[in-house]
């Protein structure tokens, strides 16, 4: 989009020249460049350390003379884990801040999704979304994805089948709003290796949830296997439960990560 966007206005996006080019957030001396990510919200605590590997990373290409020679500069909002918020952070860095793209890490990019596709906007990010994997966003890019079109690869069945795993129990979040996506795509891998999956719901809210309960109710379902699709911080609470009440559990997946304590 780049290389389009200044070829027709007769500029040379390999030279230093700034040409004829009119392409939003791109000149002769720099690229301004959104960053979207959760700095609240349940996402947070998994999500939220990424603005330092993007920043380092900026810094480091930059340092290496940037792109062509142009110095990248990046500007950044918080979604706070809402696709609400993230409607509004992605139209303030497209329209007030004039950004030439954007990176999402986030999982509520779907919320300005649409806005960036009308506006033609270059997206890349963490592919956590369903909307992802629908060719109609053919301004969205990500290095690897979540959601595919085609069947689920079975690493993460694989994984949980050399650890004992038989039956496995998805933890989702009834907060958290592609919880039930990722979880469902999780179920398809663990299915792929021979892994089938308890009936009935397993939800997991800080506020509401007493672990133990939940672990209780693990134990009587007879799995050895968890699927935690819920914030990483949490998980430690849910392992208290889960011990408490004596759940056979032999592997847990945790595609959010875990809370260092």
């Amino acid at each position: 989009m780049l290389v389009e966007g200044c070829a027709l206005s007769g500029g040379d996006p390999d030279s230093g020249a700034d040409g004829n080019c009119e392409t939003p957030g791109f000149s002769s001396e720099e690229i301004r460049l959104g960053f979207v990510y959760p700095d609240g919200g349940p996402a947070a605590p998994s999500l939220a350390p990424a603005i330092s590997g993007f920043i380092a990373r900026i810094e480091a290409a930059n340092a290496a003379g940037g792109i062509h020679g142009r110095k990248i500069v990046p500007i950044w909002r918080d979604d706070a884990s809402s696709q609400e918020q993230n409607h509004v952070a992605v139209r303030e860095l497209v329209e007030r801040e004039d950004v030439f793209g954007l990176v999402e890490a986030t999982i509520t990019a779907a919320g300005g999704a649409d806005y960036l596709l009308e506006r033609n906007v270059p997206v890349a990010g963490i592919a956590a979304e369903a909307f992802w994997a629908n060719p109609r966003y053919r301004n969205m890019f990500a290095y690897t994805y979540v959601f595919t079109d085609g069947p689920s690869v079975s690493t993460f069945g694989d994984y949980a089948k050399a650890r004992g795993g038989t039956r496995a129990a998805v933890i989702t979040s009834d907060i958290t709003p592609s919880a039930d996506d990722i979880g469902s795509k999780m179920v398809s891998s663990l299915a792929a290796a021979g892994i089938s999956t308890a009936p009935g719901t397993f939800v997991y809210n800080l506020a509401i949830t007493d672990p133990v309960q939940l672990g209780q109710k693990l134990r009587a379902a007879q799995v050895d296997t968890v699927v935690a699709v819920f914030a990483g911080n949490d998980l430690a609470e849910v392992m208290r439960g889960i011990r408490a009440a004596g759940a056979p559990v032999k592997v847990v997946l945790a595609p959010s990560g875990y809370e260092q304590t």
